[in-house]
């Protein structure tokens, strides 16, 4: 029905973004963060059916019988993770590239077995020291199609 009167919705942060934690795990304060199959926050990993969402702010552990349960405050905005190490960086020519990460903390640019791509490498510096640009959970979905 169209509107008659203002609305005022509730509304959360566009860059932050509050998961319930999966049961047992530890989330790092700067851990890549997946949602599960059943929809919590979990440690990223190279597992069938997690979707990249961001980098956690805080350590948060998860205890899905808690009341409330926890949750994980996740950066969603696409940050850029700077001077990051990616084991198998090189050359100002992996500017552009896709970045792949096996944990939450391991970047590569080999894809991985069960999940997409979670950003790019926006600046190489030396070695395997790279600034990478991370996808929104939008673009990362956007990689599925």
């Amino acid at each position: 029905m169209a509107l008659s009167a203002d609305v005022i919705y509730e509304s959360a942060s566009d860059q932050i973004q509050s998961v319930p934690a999966v049961n047992g795990d530890v989330l790092y304060a700067g851990a890549l963060i997946a949602i599960d199959s059943a929809g919590y926050a979990a440690p990223w990993a190279d597992t069938t059916n997690y979707n990249f969402i961001g980098v956690c702010m805080k350590q948060v552990t998860g205890d899905t019988s808690a009341s409330p349960v926890p949750e994980a405050n996740v950066n969603t905005s696409g940050m850029i993770l700077k001077k990051a190490t990616i084991g198998n960086a090189s050359s100002q020519t992996d500017v552009g590239i896709l970045c792949y990460a096996t944990d939450d903390n391991t970047f590569t640019l080999s894809s991985t077995s069960n999940v997409n791509a979670i950003g790019r490498v926006s600046r190489w510096y030396s070695s395997t020291t790279c600034d990478i640009d991370l996808f929104t959970p939008t673009e990362y979905m956007a990689l599925q199609f």
